[in-house]
């Protein structure tokens, strides 16, 4: 008889990787080089912040490790669920109390649903320029922030700020932040790929959120097999550049369980945003990726 019952491994909130010893040689095989990989950069004021390479990488490449900072019992068809509600509250909250300014920071849509109004720039800049914003890097290294005063102020004042939220407004919030930004941590769980899409759990699973790698934006697949109609769809769009990955598997045994390790499908340029299909057909929001911009937007596979 099939298990029915919800996972309950929940991984301890707070990891610090440069508080962890180091991992035998044999499990570094393949690992990502310790050297810088990521920075925060702005996109639009519309979508916020992205993830750009620090340096160049080639296709098949691994480009960090990271443990979560939040993880909670998540259940897309059941979202309603209040013990489960109460638990990703209770998630966030205990995330926020260790790594307050970065989780604030990082997220602020987030902060500002539970009515956290988004820093000056000055103190957003001195955080995101920061160490501290990779401190859950296993592997590969933070490189700072590229995110210009106008572009901080531009993207703030997008932002509403809650006016004194109810616990149910945050539970709400909290709830939310999941659905969009975290990943299914189930064993061997893969994404990014076409086709990799994880099936929909019948029951609660562990979903975690990573302070970078959560914020890898979505691009869309294009649809390879559609027929140009004119000269301007000649040329394919690019598509999304990484998959990710979660615990151990295939070459990639060095992952530590319910980490994501995330991975280049082709060649990328130093200053290029990292991206990856969701791989929804109802991503949430209106996707404003190169695949779906002119003159290649008929080639989206969800448009």
């Amino acid at each position: 008889m099939a298990n029915t019952q919800p996972e309950t491994d929940i991984p301890d909130i707070g990891f610090d990787a440069s508080k962890q010893g180091k991992l035998p040689q044999r499990a570094l095989s393949n690992a990502p080089k310790n050297e810088p990989a990521v920075r925060i950069g702005f996109v639009s004021a519309a979508v916020g912040y992205g993830l750009f390479a620090a340096r160049d990488f080639k296709k098949d490449e691994f480009i960090f490790h990271e443990a979560p900072i939040l993880s909670a019992l998540f259940h897309e068809a059941d979202s309603e669920n209040l013990a489960l509600m109460r638990g990703q509250l209770t998630a966030y909250r205990n995330a926020v109390a260790e790594n307050s300014d970065e989780l604030v920071t990082a997220y602020p849509v987030l902060a500002a649903s539970h009515g956290v109004t988004p820093a000056s720039f000055d103190k957003a800049d001195g955080v995101l320029r920061g160490s501290t914003i990779g401190k859950f890097l296993v592997h590969g290294r933070y490189a700072g922030s590229t995110i210009t005063k106008e572009e901080y102020e531009a993207f703030r004042a997008k932002i509403q700020v809650a006016d004194s939220p109810s616990e149910h407004d945050c539970r709400l919030a909290s709830r939310n932040f999941l659905r969009h930004y975290a990943f299914d941590a189930r064993k061997d769980s893969q994404g990014g790929l076409p086709g990799k899409s994880k099936p929909i759990a019948t029951q609660p699973h562990n979903a975690c959120i990573y302070l970078l790698g959560s914020l890898v934006n979505h691009c869309c697949t294009p649809k390879i097999s559609r027929r140009p109609k004119s000269t301007e769809e000649l040329q394919l769009p690019d598509g999304p550049n990484c998959s990710w990955r979660i615990g151990p598997q295939g070459l990639a045994k060095f992952v530590l369980k319910k980490h994501i390790c995330v991975q280049a499908r082709r060649d990328i340029k130093e200053g290029e945003q990292l991206t990856w299909d969701y791989g929804k057909q109802d991503l949430g929001f209106v996707c404003e990726c190169s695949t779906c911009r002119p003159p290649t937007s008929p080639h989206c596979k969800v448009m």
